[in-house]
Parts: C-alpha cells; sequence; structure tokens
C-alpha cells in the first residue's frame, strides 16, 4: 500500500490540484478522495495498464466527488428551482430506471478492462477518442474500434 501511494502520490497531487484550480476545489479534499481511490484499487491493477487506470478511477472519483458536494449544496436548497418544487417522480418509472442503471452497472463491470476503461472515459467522464487515446496511449481509431465493441457488448447485454 504505500509503494503505491508512493508510486501514484505525485499523480494524486497534480490531478487533485488540476481539478481544484478548474472548480474552485480543496486540493486537499480531492487528494483524500484519490487516495482513496487508489486504496480501492490494491491488488486489481495489472503492469501494463495500472497508471492510465489508476488516472481515471482516480479523476473519476474526484469528480464524482464535487459531483456529489454540488448535490448536497443543491438538496440544501430544498430542490427549489424558481420558487416553485417540482413534482414528485412516478414511482414505477423510478423504479423502472434503477433496475435499468443497476443492469447497465453490471453490464459495464462484466466488460474487459480495457473496453470498461474506455467506456468510463468516453461517457462518465465526457472526454473525446483522442483524450482517451492519449491517457491510454493508444490511437484514436483504436479508440473508436474498442469503444464501439464495448457499445454493442452493452446492448446485447441490456437487450437479453
Amino acid at each position: 500500500m504505500t509503494v503505491l501511494f508512493a508510486q501514484y502520490g505525485s499523480l494524486i497531487r497534480a490531478i487533485a490540484r488540476g481539478l481544484a484550480r478548474q472548480y474552485s476545489a480543496s486540493t486537499e479534499d480531492l487528494e483524500q478522495e484519490g487516495y482513496a481511490a487508489l486504496l480501492a484499487l490494491t491488488g486489481k491493477l495489472r503492469p501494463e495498464t495500472a497508471e492510465a487506470y489508476v488516472r481515471v478511477r482516480v479523476r473519476g472519483a474526484m469528480l464524482d466527488s464535487l459531483a456529489r458536494e454540488l448535490r448536497h449544496r443543491h438538496e440544501g436548497l430544498g430542490g427549489i428551482a424558481d420558487g416553485k418544487r417540482a413534482p414528485g417522480p412516478d414511482p414505477e418509472a423510478a423504479a423502472a430506471a434503477a433496475e435499468q442503471r443497476q443492469r447497465l452497472k453490471a453490464a459495464v463491470a462484466d466488460l474487459p478492462q480495457k473496453q470498461r476503461v474506455v467506456v468510463e472515459l468516453r461517457l462518465r467522464h465526457e472526454m473525446r477518442q483522442s483524450q482517451v487515446g492519449r491517457e491510454l496511449g493508444i490511437t484514436q481509431p483504436a479508440v473508436s474500434q474498442i469503444e464501439g465493441r464495448a457499445l454493442r457488448r452493452l446492448r446485447e447485454a441490456l437487450a437479453s
């Protein structure tokens, strides 16, 4: 564990500083999220993709933390938009959407690691294919092919 922290500490600090500047957030809080994400990866890293995977997961954890903070601030306002409360969600639709999200999460978790990383970067972190390629050290056309295979697998999994 100490070796992981020493190996990836500078990467975590750099990502935290960049996001803190971009989103006017606390660098220290973001670093904590980054180290927690790294700790969760203990024993799951493969040497050939470790750095890119750590970068993706750490950045994702930090962005998730920022999103939670924004939701918390919004909830503190009581969910009021323009002085009016939004009507409550339809319970059946909410249950169906929750079930669909769970199926999607399971399908993404079943993807091979490279496909899962590409899907997370493209869809969850809204990165362009060229950016994903730079992060993973592959070409943009390779990212496109990997993404296409992953999306086909996800469609098949959700259709069954």
